[in-house]
């Protein structure tokens, strides 16, 4: 053979290789994508119902929350790796069976247990007041804020006194904090 020919076929075997390496490559690394949306990881979930204010201590003790296995791709962020995370913390909301807890789930804070009126001071009630989105504040306080509670209404002339808190003004308006940085929960 000539030298010309013995060159084009070891250019060629080469070319084939380097194809077949490359094709190989590729497919491998659409088989790890694949295979990472499928891997299982360890988790904590609620394996029966959590009632709202329910002691993440006793859930553990009984068996309600445990480790288990959820696909990768299924797992939120904040998801809760170790029960040890939650530990000596109440349940903010009710957990079906399954779930996957996150850390917003459960919170120190006692006022889900003892319930919202512990939030206020003895002898307030809670009124709620709707707004549409040209008078409210655009729906921006979201559950977790922070928000002062302010009261208006009409007071005697010369006092602060309050005659009524709604209707046509008979003295002259006013506004107190009846609450500062009150936070916003769930209902």
């Amino acid at each position: 053979m000539s030298s010309r020919r013995t060159l084009i076929l070891i250019g060629a075997l080469v070319a084939g290789l380097l194809a077949a390496f490359m094709t190989s490559k590729y497919v491998g690394g659409i088989e790890d994508r694949a295979q990472g949306d499928v891997q299982l990881t360890s988790v904590v979930i609620a394996r029966g119902g959590i009632g709202r204010g329910s002691n993440a201590d006793e859930a553990i003790a009984a068996g309600a929350i445990d480790v288990g296995e959820r696909r990768q791709v299924d797992v939120p962020a904040d998801a809760i790796l170790r029960p040890a995370e939650i530990k000596g913390m109440l349940a903010q909301i009710d957990l079906q069976p399954g779930t996957i807890i996150t850390a917003s789930m459960f919170s120190n804070d006692t006022v889900a247990q003892n319930g919202a009126t512990a939030a206020i001071a003895e002898g307030m009630t809670f009124q709620t007041i709707s707004f549409d989105e040209v008078r409210g504040v655009a729906q921006l306080p979201q559950p977790g804020d922070y928000v002062n509670i302010t009261l208006s209404g009409q007071c005697t002339p010369g006092t602060t006194d309050f005659v009524q808190r709604w209707g046509p003004a008979q003295g002259r308006v006013v506004a107190r904090i009846v609450e500062n940085d009150a936070r916003i929960r769930n209902a």
